[in-house]
């Protein structure tokens, strides 16, 4: 596990002799993000593969499918489908590394997610999820926090029912980015078992095909 990656991280990572790299989360600032060119340079590297999920990894993971780079979650679905294109979407400010880049702001996917939960569990109707999601999309992303989610509520439900909401919000929020980043972890850690295996296997000289299951 490393930090939000930054420019020349992945080159490193490959030099050093990982084949199996799991991009999550990226540095968005000029100068300091992945470029894309990066990414296809350790693509090209022959043995390496390379999966995105959650966060930045998702969006380029849809850029860069026709490379050979493997989506993964909901997230990446999202974006390849459509259903999101504004890469803003996953956007959050973070602590220092000191403070485990805990994050400070609401990324507006998980905010859609939640809402949607709420709207099912019939706490408001359509109109007033999509008038929540309208004003928290013209709110920057590095202001999206709790405050700013209040005030939307604030605005479109009106203030008898904005802290019962908001409890309801907090009761229910869904970090879609972090359960997407666990289960592409998951995912690495599996597959990571499976090469052990199989490796162990090969020096036994046992065949693979005999292991086969009904």
């Amino acid at each position: 596990m490393f930090p939000p990656a930054t420019q020349g991280a992945l080159t490193a990572a490959v030099t050093s002799g990982y084949t199996r790299i799991g991009f999550i989360d990226g540095a968005i600032e000029e100068g300091e993000r992945l470029p894309l060119r990066e990414l296809r340079e350790a693509l090209a590297t022959p043995g390496v593969t390379l999966l995105g999920g959650a966060s930045m990894g998702a969006v380029r993971a849809v850029q860069l499918e026709s490379s050979g780079m493997h989506g993964h979650g909901h997230v990446f679905r999202l974006f390849r489908r459509g259903s999101l294109a504004d890469r803003k979407e996953v956007y959050v400010l973070h602590a220092p590394a000191a403070l485990r880049y805990r994050c400070l702001t609401l990324p507006l996917v998980n905010v859609r997610y939640t809402l949607r939960a709420m709207r099912m569990a019939c706490h408001f109707g359509r109109a007033e999820e999509q008038a929540l999601l309208r004003y928290m999309r013209d709110v920057p992303w590095f202001d999206r926090d709790r405050p700013s989610l209040s005030a939307a509520v604030y605005a479109t439900c009106g203030s008898s029912r904005c802290a019962r909401i908001m409890q309801t919000f907090d009761l229910m929020y869904r970090d879609i980015k972090h359960e997407d980043a666990m289960s592409l972890v998951s995912q690495l850690q599996s597959q990571h078992a499976m090469f052990e295996r199989s490796k162990k296997i090969g020096r036994m000289g046992i065949r693979p095909r005999t292991l086969r299951r009904a």
